[in-house]
């Protein structure tokens, strides 16, 4: 896997995470069982995240169990030393293609 790469998908119930780096890396999680729909069109994509800790990952992968039950949640990453921006990158691509963010990454109102 290079550095532009992104890893093969895995169900996120199955994830093994001793398999991830331990250096920084951008992420994705969608919904195997559905395409979402936006204001430009549908994804499967739910949320584009990154992370240099498995803790926070974790909890980020409750997070979005818990916001969406009914979905087959499925995750792959890409090591990446600039993670942050590759984020920033990542969304800005998204939001142009489909006219919003992933689910995952709006707001929600608790």
């Amino acid at each position: 896997m290079t550095s532009k790469e992104f890893s093969p998908w895995f169900d996120v119930e199955q994830l093994d995470r001793t398999a991830l780096v331990s250096a920084a890396f951008v992420y994705q999680i969608k919904d195997a069982s559905q395409l979402l729909i936006y204001p430009s069109g549908r994804s499967a994509m739910l949320f584009y995240g990154e992370t240099t800790t498995g803790s926070a990952l974790d909890e980020t992968l409750r997070s979005m169990k818990k916001r969406f039950p009914s979905g087959r949640l499925r995750f792959r990453y890409r090591p990446d030393p600039n993670s942050t921006q590759s984020l920033g990158e990542l969304l800005k691509r998204f939001e142009k293609r489909f006219g919003a963010f992933p689910l995952g990454n709006q707001p929600t109102a608790d």
